[in-house]
């Protein structure tokens, strides 16, 4: 469903209801709407909306949204992020996410770990984990992810020293 307008029309009671208008004219009430198309939305008016907040925190930023909307969704976060207005923490297990990145929020990216013999987890910026730049160019961090190099490599580092 590609929604091309919005209504917000109010039902019996005086609640204002949101209905997507599809570019057939197909009106879909947003009851109708999945999760995936819900979510998309919200995070779209909460970042463009009239009064926007600095900061979000989104836990698995690619839950429920169609991967054909992923890109589409990130380039908007990244775009609103780097007009230095927000910013904007995102948590992930998506490969297909990661694959997405631009190199500007690699720059920022970060891996939240926790080594098998320790009880905290730690926070390293994935650029900054030894031979990840280079690595990366070759493979891409979708597929590093994949393959789970990034807990890998945590542990061959807590071996050399390295990731305490």
């Amino acid at each position: 469903m590609d929604a091309k307008d919005f209504e917000f029309p109010t039902d019996f009671t005086g609640k204002v209801l949101l209905t997507l208008v599809e570019g057939s004219g197909q009106k879909i009430s947003a009851y109708s709407a999945s999760d995936g198309t819900l979510r998309f939305l919200a995070i779209v008016a909460a970042m463009l909306g009239s009064d926007p907040a600095q900061f979000y925190f989104i836990e698995e930023l690619e839950n429920g949204i169609h991967p054909a909307r992923l890109h589409l969704l990130l380039q908007l976060i990244e775009r609103k992020v780097s007009e230095g207005n927000i910013q904007m923490v995102a948590t992930t297990h998506s490969s297909t996410l990661l694959k997405l990145l631009s190199a500007q929020t690699l720059e920022s990216a970060s891996l939240t770990y926790r080594l098998e013999d320790k009880p905290d987890a730690k926070i390293i910026r994935i650029l900054d984990i030894p031979d990840a730049a280079r690595i990366i160019k070759e493979q891409n961090l979708g597929r590093l992810h994949e393959s789970a190099w990034l807990e890998n490599v945590m542990e061959f580092l807590k071996d050399d020293g390295e990731a305490e």
